[in-house]
């Protein structure tokens, strides 16, 4: 009798069917969305390194003794890095990079800011960056260019032999690295020009320090001996156990303080998602309630006569109440289907096989169903309370 009623009375319930469906959807293709940032942001550092540390120079803090240091300490030198790469166990290769962003440009056509790097050919190694054109071997000799601006600068023609400007200076093309993409922090990988850090000295500046060096430990499981390590030879080396008072001119970090930091944003972010995704199963459940009562008032006279013919307040409860949980179970069965079908497109969009949790599915369904039956409990309490006596007399 309640599929009957709700057959045959279906263009009432569709709004309520299609709120239900439209919030469980929500919920499963949202989480899934999630799910695949979080996947491609593990991969994405996976592929960087997780075991890999991270050494800057501190920012000094103002001092009215010596007011002219300020900013960032020159702190990095030669000598840190011969010591790290050379006597520092567990370390699989230490490389230098000196940085800055800048305006590039051929000829007429300007790229803004585009990272340049001042390193070592192992650069390319420990980035995983792939040659395109030129040879590594070539990179004493001048620079290689990112996907970015080779593509915006000459279309697919070859850069080898050509200059590219640099705060008005001129830097030969050796070679074009491939395409990375953005990463995980919205950045263009590809919006870069890598030059031998001689080079780099010869043409920007010549001072001895470095913006920053990376640590790449032999194994994933040396990581934090390697940076206790770093932390021990470091302080020895800028004399921090003779003068306790100084203030720390280094700074020691690993890929895996950015996952754990980049996890938890992913992780709010899936959590905002779902709460979104739930309001709008609210809505459903209101409408579930809304399209109810109405019903309730237009079967007044059908109410008065069960009740007539035997039927008791908690069978009309129960009849109502069985109605919202059906309507609750069609809505998380078409929303499931839809959530399915987006999840899919998302799939395809990113070319992996991540596949749908289920655990999204259940809480689609079962938010569905829990809600239907929350709001469907008003109007099954109006409707039992219609008198049998005016339920009958009324037109």
């Amino acid at each position: 009798m309640f599929f009957k009623n709700i057959f045959y009375k279906i263009k009432r319930y569709i709004l309520a069917i299609i709120g239900l469906a439209i919030g469980v959807a929500s919920v499963i293709s949202m989480g899934y969305l999630g799910a695949q940032a979080k996947f491609n942001l593990i991969k994405e550092l996976e592929r960087k390194g997780v075991d890999l540390v991270f050494v800057y120079p501190e920012r000094a803090k103002f001092n009215l003794s010596h007011p002219e240091i300020i900013g960032e300490f020159k702190s990095l030198k030669k000598r840190d890095l011969y010591f790290i790469d050379n006597f520092l166990p567990y370390v699989y290769m230490a490389i230098p990079e000196k940085t800055f962003f800048s305006l590039v440009r051929i000829g007429d056509k300007v790229i803004d800011s585009v990272r340049i790097s001042g390193t070592t050919k192992d650069f390319f190694k420990l980035f995983d960056y792939n040659i395109i054109a030129g040879n590594v071997s070539n990179f004493s000799k001048g620079a290689f260019i990112g996907y970015t601006i080779y593509k915006n600068f000459f279309q697919n023609k070859n850069p080898i032999g050509k200059y590219v400007e640099i705060k008005g200076k001129f830097i030969k093309i050796v070679g074009v690295l491939s395409e990375k993409g953005v990463d995980e922090s919205g950045e263009d990988q590809d919006k870069i020009i890598v030059l031998p850090i001689e080079l780099f000295n010869k043409k920007f500046d010549n001072l001895d320090y470095f913006n920053k060096i990376y640590v790449k430990p032999v194994k994933p499981s040396f990581n934090l001996i390697v940076k206790n390590n770093l932390n021990f030879l470091l302080s020895y080396l800028h004399k921090l156990f003779l003068y306790p008072q100084k203030q720390k001119d280094f700074v020691i970090k690993s890929m895996d303080f950015y996952l754990k930091k980049q996890l938890k944003m992913a992780g709010l972010l899936s959590l905002t998602t779902l709460i979104v995704s739930t309001i709008s199963l609210l809505v459903g459940g209101i409408g579930v309630m809304a399209i109810l009562i109405i019903m309730s008032i237009e079967e007044t006279r059908e109410i008065g006569i069960k009740r007539a013919f035997g039927a008791t307040k908690f069978h009309i409860f129960f009849e109502f109440l069985i109605r919202a949980l059906i309507l609750g179970i069609i809505g998380a069965i078409s929303g499931v289907i839809v959530g399915v079908i987006v999840a899919e497109v998302i799939k395809l969009n990113f070319h992996n096989n991540l596949s749908i949790s289920l655990n999204f599915l259940l809480i689609g369904v079962i938010s569905s169903i829990i809600i239907s039956f929350i709001f469907g409990i008003f109007p099954a309490v109006k409707a039992s309370k219609i008198s049998p006596i005016e339920a009958l007399s009324y037109e």
